[in-house]
């Protein structure tokens, strides 16, 4: 008898791509092995259960051995159906062998426990070895249990390198055991953190199928008769410039014709590329044509038992909330109709988008299109979660821009990872963990204060909290009738409860949290560290307050963009993105720190240490004009600016300051006096006052004096206050 091995590209027998030695197949539901040989043949399946310390099977032994067997007969086109019986969880091996004819194949190595799939756009596909978990990748790949399926990210290989107009029903990929860095480095680290969580958590084996490619659209994983069928999906697709028809498929250019029609994989075209460069200029790119990604990299896996699905957005949809809320319900559709499930349908898992800067985005983008990531979740026919990143570190890749090291892409995906596990855990498994990311659910006003219910709080008996204990609640806006939005004071209220208010605010009609694409000063979270979605609570016309990080003094730097690039591969090595100082000495003698030994409004201050400031005045501001701060800074809805102060050394000093608009005319205040008292005092500046364009202002400069020369000085806050809307418009 000819026996052939599942890796032998020979092999008479034909299986679905997805099974091969060391997969894992689906617990708790019937899994299909619809197979291929020649027509009208005798087919034999055998399903054997062995110790995984490889000893002989004695007969005692009634857990092992033969657990399954059953014959077909190959139809007219040579195609055989079994059907395994539900399996229990097991880290025993199971060996599959088909017989067909003269022909045998044998799959070794299979565990049982639960698969999930891990797709979507370039955060999803940053593999291990470009994320941070490629410090611990040694530690990490010790878990021969975890097994992984991959396919190349473009979705062809060698003898396919043209996208086929028609789905597949085979791929090129592997399964292999994650016992090694080479096993890993190349998965995606979402995936692998969440499967190697997943295995410590449920302590079964885990499945992932990692089919996630960078830089795709959703419509690209969508069938061809859905995007045809929707006349808003198939609109956004040609505003995108990727629609192609039979008539034009794989061509770069959409007006010449293929002469002769298109076969599958006919038309040879360039590998594509996984880069992104700006995600939000629709250039046409062979793998976003309608339903490429769907036939080379979710068609063959057509029936796949699995749990549930990870799923990570694509850049390249920021502008088009609405529509990618239409195209991702259709997707989810898809999987209810590709996949089984024990749940009867799986489970659906994704993340939002980091924060990032898009020129040719508001500030406002990334938190719109997050909204919707919330807010579809509950129109989902499917169980759904939802995490939140924006308290993540934004720094990215190396130092030269590659495939992955570009801006887009946050190399923190350990905790997104956890993060997914843990909301997997409540959803999906009936764990005692949340089944996604807090959300308000409620909301009343009473007197001058707004108050918000939460739902996804965190553990049973816990909840809601500041990230790191802080003790300054921050993130909230809250608006009067005039729907202008200002930050406000906020404060947590038996853990499920928020109270949001402004003093300057008698009748607040409306608020928001975190809404803006830089939040990471946002800090609600779960009693489990996960950070509360951003939201406003309605979507009336309305002017939403821009990132202003400087103001609270409790923090050096940040992550910036410190100007608007449009190619961060034609950028300056010195334009890229990367933590800057937030504020600057920029004359005198002087060094600001950072310290927690004085802070009064939040958990840390800054402290100025100068020297010869009778004699040379020491000038300090913050930096307003980095592009991710979306200069120029508006102060014209404001009468008044203050600085909290404390002199250390107990000596008269004195305070200045000069404002300077975007054409460059400036204004400089009278001395103001900090007195030698042992207290925080508060220098106020009229902002009226001020013969500058306040709606532009593109400096902020203190100046501070001092009689002894050398001294110290803790400045614990920015304040703006005495709200005047008389003069200020919503459109600017």
């Amino acid at each position: 008898m000819r026996e052939n091995n599942d890796d032998n590209v020979l092999q008479v027998i034909e299986l679905p791509s997805h099974f091969g030695s060391h997969m894992v197949l689906q617990r708790g539901v019937t899994t299909r092995i619809l197979g291929r040989f020649r027509p009208d043949e005798q087919a034999r399946i055998v399903l054997e259960h062995l110790p995984a310390d490889g000893r002989p099977i004695l007969p005692h032994d009634s857990q092992f051995g033969v657990v399954f067997e059953d014959q077909d007969r190959t139809d007219h086109e040579g195609y055989f159906d079994f059907r395994l019986p539900v399996l229990d969880a097991s880290f025993d091996p199971y060996r599959l062998t088909i017989t067909v004819a003269d022909s045998r194949l044998t799959l070794s190595d299979l565990l049982v426990g639960d698969v999930w799939l891990a797709g979507g756009g370039a955060n999803m596909a940053l593999p291990v070895s470009r994320a941070d978990l490629a410090d611990q990748a040694d530690a990490l790949s010790n878990v021969e249990h975890v097994r992984l399926f991959t396919i190349p990210e473009s979705g062809l290989f060698d003898d396919l390198q043209a996208y086929s107009y028609v789905p597949l029903d085979k791929t090129n990929g592997t399964w292999r055991k994650a016992d090694s860095p080479d096993a890993v480095n190349e998965i995606s680290a979402i995936g692998f953190g969440f499967a190697r969580a997943l295995l410590v958590a449920l302590k079964v084996p885990i499945g992932l199928i990692d089919i996630a490619a960078s830089g795709t659209y959703l419509h690209s994983w969508l069938s061809r008769e859905v995007v045809e069928d929707d006349t808003f999906i198939k609109g956004r697709v040609r505003e995108v410039k990727q629609y192609r028809d039979y008539s034009n498929w794989n061509r770069l250019k959409p007006d010449k014709q293929n002469a002769e029609g298109i076969r599958k994989a006919e038309i040879r075209i360039r590998r594509p590329k996984m880069a992104m460069d700006q995600p939000d200029e629709h250039q046409f790119d062979p793998k976003n044509q309608p339903s490429a990604m769907f036939n080379h990299k979710l068609a063959p896996f057509n029936g796949l038992s699995l749990r549930g699905i990870l799923w990570y957005p694509s850049e390249n949809e920021l502008d088009a909330p609405d529509a990618f809320a239409r195209a991702f319900r259709c997707l989810v559709g898809q999987f209810v109709s590709m996949f089984a499930s024990p749940d009867g349908v799986p489970a659906v898992l994704y993340a939002q988008m980091p924060p990032g800067f898009y020129p040719n985005q508001d500030h406002k983008q990334i938190a719109v299109f997050n909204e919707m990531l919330a807010q579809v979740k509950r129109t989902l026919k499917v169980p759904a979660g939802y995490v939140t990143c924006y308290d993540l570190p934004l720094e990215y890749g190396g130092e030269d821009p590659g495939v992955y090291d570009v801006p887009y892409l946050p190399k923190a995906k350990a905790v997104i990872a956890v993060r997914l596990a843990r909301i997997a855990l409540g959803l999906v498994y009936g764990k005692d963990h949340a089944p996604s990311a807090p959300e308000p659910k409620a909301m009343e006003a009473i007197g001058n204060k707004l108050m918000l219910d939460f739902e996804h709080v965190g553990a049973t008996g816990q909840g809601l909290r500041t990230s790191g204990d802080s003790r300054l609640l921050k993130g909230f806006a809250v608006c009067g009738e005039d729907r202008i939005f200002v930050p406000a004071m906020a404060r947590i209220l038996h853990g499920v409860q928020i109270m949001v208010w402004h003093d300057e605010i008698t009748e607040p009609v409306s608020l928001t949290y975190g809404f803006a694409n830089f939040n990471s000063d946002s800090n609600l979270v779960s009693s489990e560290g996960m950070p509360a979605t951003a939201f406003r609570m309605d979507l009336e016309p309305s002017q939403y307050a821009k990132p202003m990080l400087w103001m609270d003094c409790d923090r050096l730097n940040a992550f910036v963009w410190p100007k608007k690039i449009v190619s961060i591969r034609r950028a300056r090595r010195e334009d890229w993105p990367s933590v800057r100082p937030l504020w600057t000495v920029t004359s005198g003698r002087g060094d600001l720190l950072l310290s927690a030994e004085h802070a009064r409004w939040g958990d840390q201050s800054l402290l100025l240490s100068y020297k010869n400031a009778d004699s040379r005045a020491v000038v300090f501001e913050p930096c307003l004009e980095y592009a991710s701060l979306y200069p120029p800074l508006d102060l014209s809805m404001w009468k008044s600016i203050s600085a909290h102060l404390f002199s250390v050394d107990h000596g008269k000093k004195q305070l200045a300051l000069q404002v300077e608009d975007d054409n460059q005319v400036t204004y400089s205040y009278q001395p103001l006096t900090l007195d030698a008292t042992y207290r925080f005092q508060e220098l106020v500046f009229d902002l009226a006052e001020a013969q500058v364009n306040r709606a532009r202002i593109t400096k902020l400069r203190f100046t501070l004096t001092d009689p002894l020369g050398h001294g110290q000085m803790w400045l614990d806050r920015i304040r703006l206050f005495g709200i005047d809307t008389r003069n200020w418009k919503k459109d600017r």
